[in-house]
């Protein structure tokens, strides 16, 4: 069996750089904000696979699934296949809604109590926004660093248990438009996190609204980057709803509640969504 370095590349065969484990945090900060840069002059998307044997299990499975192909048989070809056909279908769906209504039909899938409860009341303005230290209407927010949690792990990863953080690879995805990365690396899609057709409907929402892109692919978390962060309580607080649809564990294993997860992007650069 190839090493999972080995297999994914051959199917996502595109330029990257292997990140050296240990290596300090700001670099690969570094690192990929000149790709962002050099990637709207050259036209692709840099993306940061955390990979592992779970991760590229999970990956082929899904493309599996969608094509009939074994997992141990698919080929770049597949996954290309697998990646225009979620992509033809968004835009199938384009045709007759908006960028916005997809996602929130995403977001009912995964979570329809939430959706119409809290989230329904926060987007039309029905429910009381306690003002916080964090902002109460839009305002110059403190530019803050880049701080990929990613790029912590791997900073501060055992380098005797190097399956624990996985290996870094800083990817250049083929697309201009950054959400489509994640039809390429169908990522989640077990109970609880969303598949890779719903993820970027509601990724192309994010980045019509907030101008955020997929920066980090795990096998249990995500990351975001946004070179325009939330800069209202309110703001924050619909931005959190909608990470806590995406994955229940925000409220109870990452952040101990709705006001931290809130107060938390308020101002950030990056999103760190985590599965259970």
């Amino acid at each position: 069996m190839p090493e999972p370095y080995d297999r994914f590349i051959a199917l996502y065969p595109y330029p990257h750089e292997r990140i050296r484990r240990g290596e300090p945090h700001e670099e690969l900060n570094r690192r990929y904000l000149n790709r962002c840069e050099k990637g709207r002059e050259e036209g692709f998307t840099p993306v940061v696979v955390a990979l592992d044997q779970t991760l590229l299990g999970t990956m082929l499975n899904n493309i599996s699934v969608r094509t009939g192909v074994p997992s141990e048989s698919v080929t770049a070809e597949q996954v290309r296949q697998h990646t225009h056909t979620i992509i033809e279908e968004y835009h199938s769906a384009l045709a007759g809604a908006s960028v916005e209504s997809l996602a929130h039909a995403a977001f009912e899938r995964l979570s329809p109590d939430t959706f119409k409860g809290s989230y329904h009341e926060l987007i039309e303005g029905e429910a009381l926004i306690i003002p916080g230290e964090y902002g109460t209407e839009a305002t110059a927010v403190q530019p803050k660093p880049l701080t990929l949690m990613s790029a912590y792990i791997n900073e501060e990863a055992d380098t005797q248990n190097s399956d624990a953080a996985g290996e870094l690879i800083l990817l250049d995805m083929p697309v201009t438009e950054p959400a489509e990365a994640l039809a390429y690396l169908p990522f989640g899609g077990w109970v609880g996190c969303p598949d890779a057709a719903d993820f970027m409907a509601i990724a192309h929402y994010w980045q019509e609204r907030d101008e955020a892109v997929p920066a980090v692919v795990a096998a249990q978390y995500t990351e975001f980057y946004t070179p325009e962060p939330v800069n209202t309580t309110l703001d924050a607080a619909i931005l959190a709803a909608e990470q806590c649809m995406l994955s229940p564990a925000m409220l109870t294993d990452v952040y101990r509640g709705f006001s931290k997860l809130s107060e938390s992007l308020y101002g950030s650069h990056n999103w760190y969504i985590w599965w259970r």
